[in-house]
């Protein structure tokens, strides 16, 4: 019963939240980052941005920093695709979790200008749709906590009732029910 339930939410939170493959970051400054991105060059984004970030002018920059996370997450996927990706780049192995990093610190380097979200948001939602791989993949060897770890990290990216219900969901089949009842109810 728990399979299902967990498989039922699985399968409409990726119906529901379905990846934007044009998006693009607006209000953004970084012509060149632009051309990376629109040319769907994930590497060299990645790579640029890194770079940049290194700099003291861009330290506090968030576009570079969501730009960055998009990236990782496309990265992600290609290595998905791609496994011999990671023979290559065996660093690419963390390049979710520097997606999901870099994504709340665009956020929390936004926050008071408020020049790239709530515009952007669409950019974060694909990077927590993105990680959606994990949950299903920890949902089928039954790592259940594992896989509620991971939605809370996509939750501090991008807030949704899909992910907030299959939170309540894997935290009750965990256990945790300080976290699943406020949310069931």
């Amino acid at each position: 019963m728990r399979r299902l339930a967990v498989a039922i939410l699985l399968l409409a939170s990726m119906l529901t939240l379905g990846i934007n493959a044009n998006a693009q970051v607006k209000n953004g400054v970084h012509s060149k980052l632009a051309k990376y991105f629109e040319n769907e060059q994930w590497e060299d984004l990645a790579f640029k941005c890194d770079k940049m970030m290194v700099l003291e002018k861009y330290k506090n920059d968030a576009e570079l920093y969501l730009y960055s996370a998009y990236a990782y997450a496309k990265i992600f996927t290609m290595c998905l695709d791609d496994p011999k990706l990671l023979d290559k780049t065996p660093e690419y192995l963390q390049s979710y979790d520097l997606a999901l990093r870099y994504s709340v610190n665009a956020k929390k380097k936004d926050k008071k200008a408020k020049i790239l979200f709530p515009d952007n948001d669409d950019l974060l939602k694909d990077i927590a749709v993105i990680g959606m791989y994990y949950v299903d993949h920890y949902t089928s060897v039954k790592k259940y906590a594992k896989a509620n770890s991971k939605v809370r990290k996509m939750l501090k990216t991008y807030s949704d009732d899909n992910f907030v219900a299959l939170n309540g969901c894997l935290a009750a089949i965990v256990g945790d029910t300080a976290t699943a009842n406020p949310i069931l109810r």
